[in-house]
Formats: structure tokens, C-alpha cells, sequence
């Protein structure tokens, strides 16, 4: 959401050359997140062979698994690689928000249903692997990138409703965070 937020709002209503961004991203993101992950693999796994330390370097760069909190740095270089598509369709939708929000959300909750259903319960090894592995993937948060894109795009009126009604939007949720905790003990048990 944030990601999102902050990039839309920032270069919408802007040219933007996509060579440049991903470029400036590569220096900024991309090279660091590459380094740390070598110095995690390096402190963290004992050193076999220069073939293994190689193996697990490229894996683990590529799956986020140098260190637990790199998930989200992948993640962010997923959303730079398509963020030109990204704001591309965002503008295009903008007229629409609410149906696109909808449709996305439909779509979010699809997944959810689907992951908890089928991918988590099943057996079998390739499935095993994808839930293991589904937080890394861009598509996954793909709600989260939309709303985080729109409310850029309409951040003036967002921020004139959360001041108007901002004792309903916490009450809001303080409701949304009790039945998430509710939902969370029902799976629990």
C-alpha cells in the first residue's frame, strides 16, 4: 500500500522515463538488497564450497531468503518492475476507482479462499512450495497496490473524509481489527 501510494503519488500527472526509474531503482534498491543478502548468507550459513556459497546466494537473492525481513525489499522490486504498467492502468481506471477497488477486492478475496482452501491444505509438493513461497509474489498484495495507488490519486478527497469522519474511521477499525482477531481464533481453534 505504501509503495504504491508513494510512487503514484509522486509521479502521476508526471512524464516519466521508465528507463531512468528502473535505473535509479537498480542503485537504490537493487544493488543494496543484492550486498545484504550476500552479507546475511555469509553470516548465517557456514561455508561449504564457493559452488554452494554460489547456489544458495542466487536462490536465496531470488526467494528473499537471506534473511527473513528481505521479503519485502523483493516485493518492492517486483511492484518497480511493473509500477510504468502499474500507473499506466491506474490512470485509466481513475474515473472508475470504486468499480476497479471492487473488482480487485472480489479478486483478493478469491485468492484468500483459495490459498486457505486448496494451496495450504494440499500435499502435494509443488503446491507445498508455491505456499511457501506466495509471500514473495507481486500478484498476492495486488489489492493492496490499488488502494494504495488510488488513494493517491484522490488523496485530497481521502484526506478531507478521514478528517470529517474520523471517529466512524476508527471505530471502523477497532470493529475491522476485532474480527480479524475473532477470525484468527476460529482458525486457531
Amino acid at each position: 500500500f505504501v509503495t504504491a501510494f508513494a510512487l503514484v503519488y509522486v509521479y502521476n500527472g508526471r512524464s516519466i522515463s521508465f528507463l531512468q526509474f528502473w535505473k535509479k531503482r537498480a542503485q537504490g534498491v537493487v544493488f543494496p538488497y543484492v550486498a545484504w543478502s550476500i552479507i546475511y548468507i555469509l553470516v548465517n550459513i557456514p561455508f561449504k564450497s564457493p559452488g554452494a556459497f554460489l547456489q544458495t546466494s542466487i536462490f536465496d537473492i531470488l526467494t528473499g531468503d537471506a534473511s527473513y525481513q528481505l521479503y519485502y525489499i523483493l516485493l518492492t522490486m517486483q511492484f518497480y518492475l511493473i509500477f510504468p504498467l502499474f500507473l499506466f492502468f491506474i490512470r485509466k481506471c481513475a474515473n472508475h476507482p470504486w468499480i476497479t477497488l471492487s473488482i480487485s477486492f472480489i479478486v483478493q478475496l478469491g485468492f484468500f479462499y483459495l490459498d486457505y482452501h486448496f494451496i495450504q491444505r494440499s500435499n502435494q509438493p509443488f503446491w507445498q512450495t508455491i505456499s511457501s513461497y506466495q509471500d514473495r509474489f507481486l500478484l498476492v498484495y495486488q489489492f493492496y497496490f490499488m488502494l494504495g495507488g488510488f488513494t493517491a490519486l484522490y488523496f485530497q478527497q481521502v484526506r478531507a473524509f478521514i478528517l470529517q469522519h474520523g471517529k466512524i474511521v476508527v471505530g471502523a477499525l477497532v470493529f475491522a481489527l476485532a474480527a480479524l482477531w475473532l477470525h484468527f481464533m476460529v482458525q486457531i481453534g
